[in-house]
């Protein structure tokens, strides 16, 4: 695939993993989204690939970077809600062409509405 300019985001929203997770699709009146590569998109108008009933279910309202890259859609691949964001370091070099590929296709397809960043550090106690 080629390169393909991705758009600007409009709104500069940041998400947590927790925040996004708040966009799953259970509610219909609410926005989709999904998060890849650290890019959270709408991806709304394809509710019947990733809203409940949908076969990418398990993305929606979740950073799915690991699985696109790895080609799989098990839920078990998913990162913790309160864990900081996959820096995905143990990809080899076929899962990040897979990963380049998914990037170029929702950069291409979908709106782009916020980055996915890392949850606030939880304070440490005293000890």
């Amino acid at each position: 695939m080629g390169k393909v300019r991705r758009r600007a985001i409009a709104t500069k929203r940041k998400f947590t993993p927790r925040e996004l997770a708040e966009f799953d699709g259970k509610d219909a009146s609410t926005p989709l989204y999904m998060g890849v590569q650290g890019i959270v998109y709408d991806v709304s108008e394809s509710r019947h690939f990733y809203g409940p009933e949908g076969p990418y279910c398990n993305f929606a309202g979740r950073d799915a970077t690991r699985g696109l890259a790895m080609s799989t859609f098990d839920s078990s691949i998913l990162s913790d809600l309160d864990a900081p964001v996959d820096r995905l370091d143990d990809l080899n070099g076929t899962e990040r062409a897979t990963l380049e590929e998914w990037v170029e296709f929702f950069a291409g397809k979908y709106t782009p509405v916020g980055t996915l960043v890392d949850p606030p550090a939880a304070p440490k106690k005293d000890q």
